[in-house]
């Protein structure tokens, strides 16, 4: 079946997976929940209808009394008696016995019998609410006495671990107790329901599918911690080493990798990751200058020398080959450090989790000062004996740890604070034995991805970039030296003071292609599609089903937009729902990324049961083996960016630390752009004519690359989707000012759920407490709300629009109202309570998004954990 499915879907499955599994089995849901006050809303509504009955019953029966009752005193105490009992109110039951007639009794009694049952149901649902928080404080107690629970709170808020440490195991809290409580029991429910990238809230990997291909794990353990010292603490010391005089004057020196030198001109690209936000662009430029002989002279004292060259030994080199007088000698070097056409090297390769050790090995750093290496060592020590640590001694370890970062950075001249242990180490935990997918599960869903990655092409953030980059390649067969390329494309970006950047340029500001032909173009089918699923789903309420005929027309409409010249890949991230009847869905999309490795990265060495990157090499290879792919290595102060190279070669980044640029990475003056057979412009490596791909990989978002970095991805697979339905709707309805709640359906295709149902609600839709009203009548009142709008039990909120986070607006609003999905279940008054810390805000919308699949014990992974998967796959319509 797989091989009939893959030549007739023209589809390859990439051989590995990856997975993440939430950190608390999800028990730890009904440990913390609170669902007596629930139940006993459900049970006062039984009793009102009961008492609705009772009271019709009764009130008939006063209606045909008062109508022969004469004497007007006695018809004004039947009415007031028939107003107290339709509004539900109590009365004096023996004053009012006395005035009844005695066929009548049966009947008061009935409806006054009920009546105080649900008073007296109503006084233990309030008495359940007042005793809640302090139910929640002991269960939250014990669970947080579990060790992955303290170390996750640890890492995350370190003041909060110290605050949860001291919360008292007390009947009654103060109002500062009660918001320490509720954070922790927050963390508590990610922990249990949602998955991330990073640290002890989820543990994750990547294996191969084949079973065949996996190892033994060297270690019997399930999990294994690891902790990474903040990536920006390395580039503050590494800019450090670099830049002061110090320590730069004794380090040995390299011709820029990022260089170009020919008989028409000299071309470098200058660039400083370390002093950038993510990459930000303001510390990237490119300097064109004359050749002469001295450059020339330069760069070959560097090709033609095996041992380091530091700038005592350069200068002498200079005096004996230009016979000029040391004065002379030092200008020139001066001037080649001031274009960076020679630079400083620490001998290190700077995109390694364990920066730490890497600098403390490495002879640059020993030989410029043997105590900061001596202090290195003793961080890589420090952060590999967290694992061993103790929750307990966690928080005194990360203190500690942060006090002796200062240090070193204090060392070099680095005054600026670390930010004590906020976010002074990085914890993950990745899995040694993972929850095992078959392969057919994937395979069996192979039509509806096929069609979706047809279709993708319509929303590549990269089109209109790429388009650009293409329109700007002169129409010759000679092929232009990569880096002269690029420096033409963005010496515009650069005005007359050099510190200043034109941001409207389309390196630094893609979005400022908005106007051009290719984007409008893409803009205008992109909402065509929107407005027809639109469409479709005004004419359904729980489910709407795309079929054949809509993918058939929508490939076409798209074809224009896949100028690819590499197979489409695309990465699926998405959870089985385990229900395997034929009309259910099988399959939930959560979000689609590139491919070609985007996602995946290597475990450590303890957990590793094979090695992805060899893998992933080998799935590349298969797919297109006239070329040769290539890692771009920018650590851009990021964890998430960090990646074993895939081949042998990487894109050396302009200013990245690499040990030996010669053997790891391609020399920029070997690499040429051209126009391929499709019209595109791609990378050459000058020696060999074959073509390099640049791969970018990594979990930053292209907002944050810097232009360079930009300008290698549009060589490359230059495919980054952006195929969220919910947010595309819900920014067509803003547009259009689509009023009160808005109600998606889903939508689903075969056995794959595209977008989950959703409900976009205007913060003032939402039922507000009033001064008057208790909890448990608000808690009533909001439950019936979500009922009548008709929300299934559990639903994940999403405080705030993606859109509007990441606008300008979205970035100054309290923390209060981000955009991450919280899980709720309407039946649980805990979730409930973390709700309300939502709804302070009258203004904007938030979303409520349905949990599929739902938190049942029966239908989830291995260890009762939500378990999300990432699979890769690759079109391929060239299959015999």
């Amino acid at each position: 079946m797989r091989t009939d499915q893959l030549v007739k879907n023209g589809l390859v499955l990439a051989p590995y997976y990856a997975c993440r599994q939430v950190g608390l089995p999800t028990d730890a849901i009904w440990k913390l929940g609170n669902f007596q006050i629930a139940r006993l809303c459900d049970e006062l509504t039984h009793k009102e209808a009961e008492l609705k009955w009772a009271a019709s019953q009764l009130v008939d029966a006063l209606y045909e009394l008062i109508k022969y009752t004469t004497e007007s005193d006695q018809s004004n105490q039947l009415l007031t008696l028939k107003r107290a009992i339709y509004n539900s109110r109590r009365v004096d039951e023996q004053h009012v016995k006395k005035s009844l007639p005695i066929h009548l009794h049966t009947l008061f009694d009935n409806w006054s019998g009920r009546l105080n049952q649900l008073n007296e149901t109503k006084q233990v649902a309030e008495t359940a609410i007042g005793q809640s928080l302090a139910a929640l404080n002991q269960a939250f107690g014990l669970l947080f006495g579990e060790s992955s629970v303290q170390t996750a709170i640890c890492h995350a808020q370190p003041e909060l671990y110290r605050k949860l440490l001291e919360l008292p195991n007390a009947q009654n809290l103060n109002s500062q107790q009660r918001k320490v409580l509720l954070s922790g029991t927050a963390y508590a429910y990610r922990m249990a329901t949602k998955t991330s990238p990073f640290s002890y809230f989820t543990r994750t990997g990547c294996w191969p599918l084949n079973q065949d291909e996996r190892t033994s794990p060297d270690q019997p353990s399930s999990v294994e911690e690891v902790n990474v010292l903040n990536i920006r603490i390395g580039q503050q010391l590494i800019d450090a080493l670099l830049n002061q005089n110090l320590y730069s004057n004794k380090l040995p020196l390299l011709w820029n990798p990022a260089s170009v030198l020919t008989e028409d001109g000299c071309y470098v690209l200058r660039t400083d990751l370390s002093l950038a936000n993510n990459g930000a662009t303001s510390t990237e430029s490119t300097v064109a200058m004359s050749a002469n002989p001295i450059l020339f002279l330069v760069k070959d004292i560097f090709s033609e020398r095996i041992t380091p060259i530091d700038q005592r030994e350069l200068v002498a080199l200079l005096i004996e080959s230009l016979a000029c007088d040391e004065e002379k000698a030092q200008r020139i070097l001066t001037k080649l450090l001031e274009y960076k056409l020679i630079i400083p090297t620490l001998g290190v390769d700077q995109n390694r989790l364990d920066w730490p050790a890497a600098l403390a090995e490495s002879p640059c750093v020993a030989h410029v000062s043997s105590a900061l290496s001596n202090q290195l060592a003793g961080l890589a020590l420090h952060v590999d004996s967290l694992a061993k640590t103790t929750p307990a001694n966690r928080l005194n370890a990360l203190q500690t740890l942060a006090q002796n970062s200062e240090r070193v950075l204090a060392s070099v001249g680095v005054v600026t604070p670390v930010g004590g242990i906020q976010k002074i180490v990085h914890n993950s935990v990745y899995l040694a034995a993972p929850p095992t997918p078959e392969p057919d599960q994937f395979i069996e869903q192979f039509p509806v991805f096929d069609s979706l990655l047809r279709v993708l092409p319509l929303f590549n953030n990269d089109y209109a970039l790429q388009q650009w980059v293409a329109g700007r390649l002169t129409d010759t067969d000679t092929p232009l030296p990569a880096l002269i390329f690029f420096h033409r494309l963005f010496e515009s970006a650069i005005d007359a003071d050099p510190n200043t950047l034109n941001e409207n340029h389309p390196l630094l500001n893609p979005q400022a292609l908005v106007t051009g032909n290719a984007m409008q173009q893409q803009i205008t089918v992109q909402d065509r599609f929107v407005s027809e699923i639109a469409s479709l789903l005004s004419e359904t309420s729980e489910q709407l089903t795309l079929d054949s005929f809509f993918w058939a027309k929508w490939e076409e409409e798209a074809s224009p937009f896949n100028t690819q010249s590499l197979p489409l890949s695309m990465t699926v991230m998405g959870q089985f729902t385990n229900t395997w009847t034929t009309d259910a869905p099988r399959f939930v999309v959560n979000k689609l990324f590139a491919g070609y490795g985007t996602m995946f990265t290597e475990p450590p060495l303890s957990a590793r049961s094979y090695r992805s990157n060899t893998m992933i090499e080998r799935q590349l290879m298969d797919i297109e083996p006239a070329c040769e792919y290539a890692d771009i290595i920018a650590t851009m102060g990021f964890q998430g960016q960090i990646r074993l190279p895939v081949g042998r070669r990487s894109l050396y980044y302009p200013g990245q630390q690499v040990s030996d640029p010669a053997r790891q990475c391609f020399c920029w003056d070997n690499l040429f752009v051209k126009r391929d057979a499709a019209g595109n412009p791609v990378l050459i490596e000058g020696s060999t004519g074959k073509r390099i791909v640049p791969l970018h990989r990594g979990t930053l978002a292209s907002i944050y690359f810097p232009p360079f970095y930009r300008f290698l991805t549009t060589l490359g697979p230059s495919f980054t989707p952006d195929f969220s339905l919910y947010e595309r709707l819900l920014n067509q309805a803003e547009t259009q000012r689509v009023e009160g709640i808005r109600h998606y359906a889903r939508i689903v295709s075969g056995g794959v759920v595209l977008m989950r149902r959703a409900w976009s609600v205007p913060l003032a839709e939402v039922p507000r407490q009033s001064a008057k009203q208790s909890d448990f009548a608000y808690y009533r009142q909001v439950r019936a709300w979500a009922s009548e709008v008709s929300m299934p039990k559990e639903v994940f909120v999403i405080p705030m629009h993606s859109a509007t986070y990441y606008s300008e607006d979205g970035r100054g609003l309290a923390f209060k109202r981000v955009h991450k999905p919280v899980y709720l279940n309407w039946d649980d008054y805990t979730s409930f309570r973390l709700f309300l810390r939502y709804t302070v805000f009258e203004a904007g919308r938030m979303s409520f998004i349905e949990a599929l699949p739902i938190l049942d014990r029966d239908k989830l992974g291995a260890d009762n954990r939500v378990v999300e998967y990432q699979i890769e796959m690759y079109q391929n319509d060239r299959l015999p």
